[in-house]
């Protein structure tokens, strides 16, 4: 069984290859561009919480060294994976200082806002950490999760004992940085039994980093959150390639061949539809419907979160997709719509790896076609 790096690295090899050459259209090479981004990219994990939570002591636990020394008051700290240690600070001013090695007390001395930082620590393989500084009002890290929330892919939320002013503050951050999120419990005083679904999070920890063993349940965690990431953009780069790779391998012009002839659909004989067929499509329809009415809920709450639109689509495909597939009379009688919604689902995919608003029409615009499709086949 392949791994996922050596597929990792196999499949930027194809897209690299791919996109050198001329024979995408501009749109194409755009999106070959984006996959070859997305797959070289580290995954951000951020670290937030109030003051005292052990955000620093988690940010070294899971770097694998001493990046930020719990006894000082740090700023807002990005840290990168990198060859050797170095340390850009933004002052008040905005000017920088560049200097070699982690956060002294020397330097914050100087007051930086905001510290940039790149370590070979062995836990950085792949993953940027960034570490949100605010002060201990709800006003502050309000502010600074929707700073935050353009900028990590993974939340881990640091509370001593997620009191209703953390929770009040968390129900009212952007709905991005939901999509995948962990309640760290690093203190006594957290409720002896807290369902974290609850509060829109995938799970809780209570972690220590300083016991033996007190970070393996996180770890674990993480590399399955990571591990089922790479697939799903591995899957598109894959769905990408198979449809685009062709194309370096046109072969030359031929002839032109006359259109086969067509039967009139009148004239053209096809069993009937058993009833239970067409129920099922009924289903399956009114099922389409009910989503695409949600759908356009999400767009009045969401209209300025294309990422967010393209994942509720692509959900939506999917479940048409197992709706299908479950369905044995439907695919039994009509085996292309299956086909037909299996390729959306794909489709769906690809545009949500590509972001932006103009994939949001188009995904728009493939649901109106599966729905096309449906209608067609019961009204006929």
């Amino acid at each position: 069984m392949t791994s996922l790096p050596s597929l990792r690295t196999e499949t930027l090899d194809r897209l690299q290859a791919l996109g050198a050459g001329d024979a995408l259209s501009p749109r194409a090479a755009a999106t070959c561009t984006t996959l070859i981004d997305k797959l070289r990219a580290p995954v951000r994990i951020g670290l937030v919480g109030l003051p005292g939570a052990g955000k620093r002591a988690l940010l070294n636990a899971l770097a694998g060294d001493t990046l930020a020394d719990p006894r000082l008051d740090v700023p807002t700290l990005e840290v990168l994976p990198g060859d050797r240690p170095g340390l850009r600070a933004t002052l008040a001013d905005s000017s920088l200082l560049v200097v070699d090695g982690a956060p002294t007390a020397a330097l914050l001395r100087q007051r930086p806002v905001y510290l940039r930082l790149t370590s070979p620590a062995p836990g950085l393989a792949g993953r940027r950490l960034l570490l949100l500084a605010t002060d201990d009002s709800a006003q502050d890290l309000a502010a600074g999760l929707r700073w935050a929330a353009p900028r990590v892919d993974i939340l881990l939320w640091c509370s001593r004992a997620w009191h209703p002013a953390e929770r009040q503050v968390w129900h009212a951050a952007p709905d991005s940085l939901r999509n995948h999120a962990v309640l760290l419990l690093t203190g006594s005083e957290a409720p002896p039994r807290l369902r974290a679904t609850d509060d829109g999070f995938d799970t809780a920890f209570r972690i220590d980093p300083a016991e033996p063993g007190g970070m393996d349940k996180l770890r674990a965690h993480l590399a399955d959150i990571i591990d089922e990431a790479a697939t799903q953009d591995l899957h598109g780069a894959q769905l990408f390639l198979a449809r685009h790779a062709a194309a370096t391998h046109a072969e030359p012009a031929k002839e032109p061949t006359p259109p086969p002839q067509v039967v009139p659909l009148a004239a053209a004989s096809r069993p009937e539809a058993d009833p239970e067929a067409r129920a099922e499509l009924g289903r399956l329809l009114h099922l389409l419907r009910r989503a695409a009415e949600d759908l356009r809920q999400e767009l009045a709450l969401a209209a300025d979160d294309p990422d967010r639109l393209l994942s509720a689509f692509e959900e939506v495909f999917e479940t048409l997709a197992g709706r299908c597939a479950d369905l044995s009379h439907l695919s039994d009688r009509w085996p292309d719509l299956g086909d037909d919604v299996a390729e959306a689902r794909d489709l769906a995919l690809l545009l949500r790896i590509e972001g932006g608003a103009g994939q949001v029409t188009d995904a728009a615009r493939l649901l109106v076609q599966v729905r096309t499709g449906i209608e067609e086949r019961l009204a006929a």
